[in-house]
């Protein structure tokens, strides 16, 4: 069974908890994450079939107010993605990697999704807001080619949001960098 997830950001902690608690109360997800991030935002990571994501979104959407920021329904998520919000992997380095960092955690979550989708790479870390001023990265490993084409994919999703801050390519990255990734 695939798996479907929603997030939801917000830039007001107390609107997020108000929304955190309005969705778990009223649909048959299972929230995964509900915390507030950097710079004073408040993120929900959730999961349940398609129709209970749709609804919580749209539900929490109904109540929203200046202080909704961005949110996201993915489904059929791929299992590298959701791996890589609890366990960063570092073991296997390929011959590239590359950094995705946008303006919004819904946005990095959706390029990591389309990245790992389309062309074969692996997901070393996913940093959502924490300590960025709510910026958020996704470093891939990999090909150079195969790098670039993720890149490329996660960059033709995000490029008319206006949310994109750096995509980046570097192959042969120096082995003494790696540690220091995640």
């Amino acid at each position: 069974m695939s798996k479907c997830i929603g997030f939801l950001e917000y830039i007001s902690v107390g609107k997020g908890i108000q929304a955190a608690d309005l969705i778990s109360k009223n649909t048959a997800i299972d929230i995964l994450l509900s915390a507030p991030n950097c710079p004073g935002r408040y993120q929900i990571l959730f999961t349940g079939d398609v129709g209970a994501v749709r609804e919580a979104i749209d539900l929490a959407k109904g109540i929203a107010d200046f202080n909704f920021l961005d949110s996201l329904i993915l489904p059929r998520i791929d299992d590298k993605v959701l791996s890589a919000f609890y366990s960063p992997d570092i073991v296997n380095i390929g011959a590239s990697i590359g950094v995705f960092e946008t303006m919004t955690m819904t946005a990095t979550i959706e390029g990591a999704d389309t990245m790992v989708k389309t062309s074969d790479v692996e997901i070393i870390e996913l940093r959502l807001g924490k300590g960025l001023a709510g910026k958020s990265y996704v470093i891939v490993t990999g090909s150079v080619q195969n790098v670039q084409s993720a890149m490329d994919a996660a960059l033709e999703g995000v490029k008319d949001r206006g949310v994109l801050i750096a995509s980046v390519v570097i192959p042969s990255v120096n082995p003494e960098l790696i540690p220091h990734l995640v």
